[in-house]
């Protein structure tokens, strides 16, 4: 999992011009609350974010989104988005802290959007 997300953080390094743009593209999806989903990323240290079913929900949601985007625009329209949410969101889920349960469906839904980008 540390490859890609490497490799997630590696894209989203050289596309720096994306991040400019992607605030919009999310919001054009029409997602709840996105500081609801992503309120508890900003912490400084990894392990320390506490992860439930609401970030597990949070990236299914994202999945789903993103997919039906990619089905009606093409891919390329939402695979910067995956990549980016990928990196900079769901990265420090993967490394806070979790029950056994929630991190199968954690690291399940994760495999999911890889998939996706």
């Amino acid at each position: 999992m540390a490859s890609v997300l490497q490799l997630g953080r590696n894209d989203v390094d050289r596309r720096n011009f994306i991040l400019a743009s992607s605030g919009y593209a999310l919001s054009a999806l029409g997602l709840p609350d996105m500081d609801s989903i992503t309120r508890r990323t900003t912490t400084v240290s990894p392990g320390a974010v506490r992860v439930g079913r609401g970030e597990v929900a949070a990236v299914r949601h994202m999945v789903k989104a993103l997919g039906d985007s990619a089905s009606e625009l093409g891919g390329g329209h939402a695979r910067h988005l995956a990549v980016r949410y990928m990196a900079q969101d769901v990265a420090p889920w993967l490394e806070g802290r979790f029950t056994e349960a929630t991190g199968r469906e954690l690291f399940a839904a994760t495999s999911q959007l890889v998939h996706l980008a």
